[in-house]
C-alpha cells in the first residue's frame, strides 16, 4: 500500500504484484488500494522469484521505463528511510539500550541496524520475525548493500543481526501471543497493532522481557511500523 501511495505522489503509475495468499477481498489494505485506483494483480505462488519474474514481464510488456520495488521495499534504497529514522531518534538525545522492530522482509531491520551503527552505537537492534525466511542472511545482505550505498567504512556481518522468531504457524497466520499483544496495547495505550506484523512483533518484545532479556533500568524502544489496516482484513477471534 505504501509503495502505491509514494508512487502516486511522485507521478509514477504503480502496479502491485501480490501473492494470492490471505486477503484478496476488498477490505483492509485492499480497500485502500481500491480507493487509490491502484492496479493490483495476484499470483498463485509462494515464491518471491515468481513475483519478481512477473514484475519484469509486466514492466517489459509496457514498453516504458519501470522500477521494480522488492517486497516490503526491502533493498538498500528502501532501508535508507530507517537509517534516517535512527538519526532522528539519536537527535532527541534519548538513550536506548535496545530497539525492537518487526521483521517481515528485512529492510526495516537492515535500515535500523545500519542507522544504529552510525548514530547509536551502544544500542542493540532486535528483529522480531513474522516470517520464516533466513533473515540472518537476508538482513545482512541488505545491510551490506546499504553500507556500500552510503560509502561507509564498515561491512556488516551476520553477527550484527539479532533475531527472535515469532512467526508461529506461518506468515499471515495469527498467533495467540500476537492476539494477546494486540488486546494489551489497545486497552492500555490506544495503539492498534495488526495480527500479521506488529502484533506478533510486540509479542516478541513481551517474550524477551519475560525471559529476562532486559534489565530493569534498560531503555527499550519498540518501533511501531503501522499495519492497523490489517485488523480490518483478517477474520480472526482476538478473544
Amino acid at each position: 500500500m505504501y509503495n502505491a501511495i509514494t508512487s502516486k505522489k511522485e507521478g509514477v503509475t504503480p502496479i502491485l504484484i501480490l501473492k494470492k495468499r490471505g486477503v484478496t477481498e476488498r477490505k483492509g489494505n485492499q480497500l485502500l488500494e481500491y480507493l487509490m485506483d491502484t492496479d493490483v494483480r495476484f499470483m498463485d505462488t509462494d515464491s518471491y522469484d515468481d513475483i519478481y519474474a512477473e514484475m519484469d514481464r509486466v514492466g517489459q510488456a509496457s514498453g516504458k521505463k519501470y522500477y521494480k520495488i522488492p517486497c516490503g521495499g526491502s533493498n538498500a534504497i528502501g532501508a535508507l528511510g530507517y537509517v534516517n529514522c535512527m538519526k532522528e531518534i539519536a537527535d532527541t538525545s534519548m538513550h536506548f539500550d535496545y530497539v525492537c522492530c518487526a521483521e517481515g522482509s528485512g529492510g526495516t531491520h537492515a535500515g535500523v541496524a545500519v542507522g544504529a551503527k552510525l548514530f547509536m552505537p551502544k544500542t542493540q537492534v532486535v528483529g522480531l520475525m513474522v516470517d520464516s525466511d533466513p533473515f540472518e542472511i537476508i538482513t545482512t545482505r541488505i545491510m551490506q548493500e546499504t553500507a556500500k550505498l552510503l560509502k561507509l567504512d564498515f561491512v556488516p556481518t551476520e553477527s550484527d543481526v539479532h533475531l527472535v522468531n515469532m512467526c508461529g504457524s506461518g506468515y499471515a497466520i495469527p498467533s495467540s501471543e500476537g492476539n494477546a499483544a494486540i488486546r494489551m496495547m489497545a486497552a492500555n495505550e490506544g495503539l492498534f497493532l495488526d495480527p500479521v506484523y506488529t502484533g506478533k512483533a510486540f509479542a516478541g518484545l513481551i517474550k524477551l522481557a519475560r525471559e529476562g532479556k532486559f534489565k530493569s533500568d534498560d531503555n527499550v524502544l519498540y518501533l511501531y511500523s503501522g499495519g492497523a489496516g490489517g485488523l480490518f482484513a483478517i477474520d480472526v477471534d482476538l478473544g
